[in-house]
C-alpha cells in the first residue's frame, strides 16, 4: 500500500467533518471551529484561484476555486479507499461481488 502525504489532509478532513458537524449543533466551540475552518478553506480556494488567474490572465481560470474542493474530496476518498482496500485494482470488474486483486 502506498500513502501519499498530500492526500492525508483531505482524508483527515473527510473523517473529521461528520463528527464536527454533529458537535457544532450541540456546542458553540465546535461550531466556531467549523466556521473558522470553512472560512480558512474558502480563503485558500480564492487565494489559489486568484494566483492562477494572475499568472495566466484568463478569466476562466478563476473557476479553479470550484475545482479545488472537488479535487480534495477525490483525494480524500481515494486515500480512504486505499487504506480500507489495500492493493486492489479498482479498475478491474467485480467477480462474485468482490473486486479482483491487482496484478503484481
Amino acid at each position: 500500500m502506498e500513502i501519499e502525504p498530500g492526500t492525508l489532509a483531505p482524508a483527515a478532513l473527510l473523517a473529521l467533518a461528520p463528527p464536527l458537524l454533529i458537535a457544532a449543533a450541540l456546542c458553540r466551540a465546535a461550531a466556531l471551529l467549523l466556521a473558522l475552518g470553512a472560512l480558512a478553506y474558502a480563503l485558500f480556494m480564492i487565494w489559489s484561484a486568484v494566483g492562477v488567474f494572475l499568472r495566466t490572465r484568463r478569466l476562466g481560470d478563476l473557476l479553479t476555486a470550484g475545482a479545488i474542493p472537488c479535487m480534495h474530496m477525490s483525494y480524500g476518498w481515494g486515500q480512504w479507499r486505499e487504506l480500507l482496500h489495500p492493493d486492489r485494482d479498482l479498475s478491474l470488474p467485480l467477480r462474485h461481488g468482490k473486486p479482483n486483486a491487482s496484478a503484481p
